[in-house]
């Protein structure tokens, strides 16, 4: 018996005879010209900003941004006295784990790491906007979320060091794929 009707399957109608193992779950009917050969639909894509987000972070080469960026969560929950500790020992610990620095080098590392994802999954033009907002995002987020605990608080300052580490290293990142693309095609040159 023959299935016609439409994609939802409320209005079947049974004609003839059915090939086996076609249900009106997964099949739309048969062509008119072939009877033996399902009628194929487009499959329409999701292209929101937010399913494309998903779909391309679920990627193996961004896992070292997912570790990199939970240990800036756990690190920014712990209590700051333990750090002033270490500090104090010498001037070069002072200036060297100095809050400022910590969220330029934090901040620049997850944005390295980022692009790392999408330089590994070959996307092209390498998306340099939207790694940043990502990493100042996420800045952003760390911020609030130090609002929950007694012993640490909101600080503009904290979110301007994370912007200029992550633009800091995206430039850096920057440079390097331009001259990279310089040397391959003078590269590339020399064998014509």
């Amino acid at each position: 018996m023959r299935l016609i009707g439409s994609v939802t399957g409320k209005k079947w109608k049974k004609r003839g005879g059915r090939k086996k193992g076609n249900s009106p779950s997964f099949f739309c009917g048969f062509d008119k010209s072939n009877p033996y050969k399902k009628r194929q639909f487009p499959q329409k894509e999701l292209h929101a900003p937010v399913f494309s987000f998903f779909s391309t972070m679920k990627n193996k080469y961004f896992f070292p941004a997912y570790i990199f960026g939970t240990l800036i969560l756990i690190g920014s929950s712990l209590n700051p006295e333990k750090l002033e500790k270490i500090q104090k020992y010498s001037d070069f610990f002072e200036k060297v784990l100095s809050d400022y620095s910590l969220h330029f080098f934090a901040f620049g590392i997850l944005t390295v790491l980022l692009f790392y994802g999408f330089y590994k999954i070959k996307k092209s033009p390498l998306p340099f906007l939207r790694i940043g907002l990502y990493s100042i995002g996420y800045g952003l987020f760390i911020e609030i979320y130090q609002i929950l605990y007694p012993y640490r608080e909101f600080n503009l300052e904290d979110i301007m060091s994370d912007a200029v580490g992550v633009i800091f290293f995206l430039v850096l990142l920057k440079i390097f794929i331009v001259r990279k693309k310089k040397s391959e095609k003078e590269g590339t040159g020399n064998f014509s």
